[in-house]
């Protein structure tokens, strides 16, 4: 019998209207699948582990090291030179820190 109920009050109360521009689901699925895209409508091919994509943090720190010249690069002369050194003795001591 609760299963009927169950049935009824879905039917009765129905899935929501969307707004222009948006999307409405409505489907009840297990705990584990609840936010995630539905296999269905997942990209063919898709893998979240690709081994020669670099992560964020690895690209960001790319970038923070700059060139081997001009502002950031440790240098003697040139615009910034100083604090470029300070910021390669920073990162060491934060790699050393961290175990690397």
């Amino acid at each position: 019998m609760p299963s009927t109920l169950g049935t009824a009050i879905e039917t009765a109360t129905g899935c929501p209207r969307g707004r222009s521009g948006e999307i409405v689901v409505c489907r009840r699925g297990n705990a584990s699948e609840r936010y995630r895209i539905p296999e269905a409508l997942r990209p063919d091919g898709f893998d979240f582990h690709q081994q020669d994509v670099d992560g964020v943090s690895r690209e960001r720190h790319r970038l923070m090291e700059g060139g081997e010249g001009g502002i950031g690069s440790c240098s003697p002369s040139g615009a910034a030179g100083a604090s470029g050194c300070l910021a390669q003795k920073f990162r060491a001591w934060e790699q050393q820190k961290a175990g690397h």
